[in-house]
């Protein structure tokens, strides 16, 4: 069975483009309402600010200093709109997540106070 045709939108007489994902205010919406999207740029964020920790970490910073800028520039990615989307996570993606959460506090991370 065919899908009907997709209704023509239009702003001022110029028709709308249909897109698969669009970002608004920061969180990707899918066409099909998943969160897949959202959850792989969320992490991909994560796992690149999660480097930048561990190198500054190398560097010398304390623990407390650690914890100011985990709490400050990592979580904040892994909260921003959960609001919105936590409620219709599919199980892989809320174990994505809290792989990443658990990853945070493995033997690399104890010092640091990751409170949640």
């Amino acid at each position: 069975m065919n899908d009907p045709p997709a209704p023509t939108m239009s702003n001022d007489d110029v028709p709308l483009q249909f897109v698969k994902f669009a970002k608004i205010l920061g969180i990707w919406i899918q066409d099909d309402l998943k969160w897949d999207k959202q959850i792989n740029e969320m992490l991909k964020k994560t796992n690149s600010r999660m480097y930048m920790l561990r190198t500054l970490k190398r560097f010398g910073f304390t623990s407390d200093e650690l914890s100011v800028i985990y709490k400050g520039y990592v979580r904040p990615l892994l909260e921003y709109g959960d609001v919105v989307w936590d409620s219709s996570l599919t199980c892989e993606q809320v174990n994505s997540l809290e792989k990443v959460k658990k990853g945070l506090q493995n033997n690399t991370w104890q010092e640091i106070q990751l409170i949640y």
